[in-house]
């Protein structure tokens, strides 16, 4: 009998074998150049997003969309090396329905939203946004007399099905090992503002009288907000607010 196996493994090329330096230019991954995108705009993106919550349609969405990118430059994507030169974003007239069985048109809605960003480097330890605004914020939270609450509602309405995701067989398992997954930058917000802020606050499932709160004219602004950092040393944020 002859073993293919053995003989494989037995069999020894004849000849000097290739330079190291040889072998390991071969089997080097291949390099892409960078893509650089000089200007990039997308304007008037509408979008409309539909759900069936506590029996009932629900909507969400915005009128308007507008994105506008400059020196974009994609390198490895697997490695992160993107740079943006510079971000502008802007967003209005967004609204959220509120669920069946809810007074109110709207559980919250936000007249509009601007960002605003400069040198993003998705390899640095730290992604910078230069300033955010939000214009007239504002939020209607309601608690019935059930003790039912419409963001509650909400969030319930929205998440999957326990049984149906029961039911869902397990992914085949793999028996690679995974790569080990990159910390994620730190994001520092230099200046946040919000302006013409309002929210109605209602409970009845109080004992004896129902709390309604009302509070109209907020603003608020935030300097130096640090998110996901693990920088015991890094500056705290400071903060200003007011409201009638």
């Amino acid at each position: 009998d002859i073993n293919l196996r053995e003989l494989i493994r037995s069999w020894v090329p004849e000849g000097p074998s290739p330079p190291a330096a040889e072998v390991s230019a071969s089997n080097a991954a291949t390099v892409f150049p960078a893509v650089v995108f000089e200007d990039i705009q997308l304007k008037s993106i509408a979008l409309q997003a539909l759900a069936v919550v506590n029996e009932k349609q629900w909507r969400s969405g915005f009128d308007q969309l507008d994105i506008e990118l400059k020196e974009l430059v994609v390198g490895d994507v697997s490695q992160k090396a993107v740079t943006l030169g510079r971000l502008s974003l802007k967003l209005t007239g967004a609204a959220m329905e509120q669920p069946n069985g809810f007074e109110g048109d709207a559980l919250a809605t936000l007249a509009a939203l601007t960002v605003n960003a400069e040198g993003l480097d998705l390899n640095a330890p730290t992604l910078a946004v230069k300033d955010i605004t939000a214009t007239q914020p504002y939020a209607r939270l309601v608690v019935r007399d059930d003790g039912a609450s419409n963001l509650q509602t909400l969030i319930d309405g929205l998440s999957p099905n326990e049984t149906q995701t029961l039911d869902k067989a397990p992914p085949p398992s793999d028996s690679k090992q995974p790569l080990p997954a990159r910390a994620l930058p730190a994001l520092l917000f230099e200046n946040v503002q919000v302006t013409g802020g309002a929210m109605d606050l209602r409970n009845e499932s109080l004992p004896e009288t129902a709390l309604a709160l009302a509070i109209e004219k907020a603003k608020m602004s935030l300097s130096g907000l640090r998110l996901f950092d693990s920088d015991a040393e890094a500056k705290p944020a400071s903060a200003e607010a007011a409201f009638e």
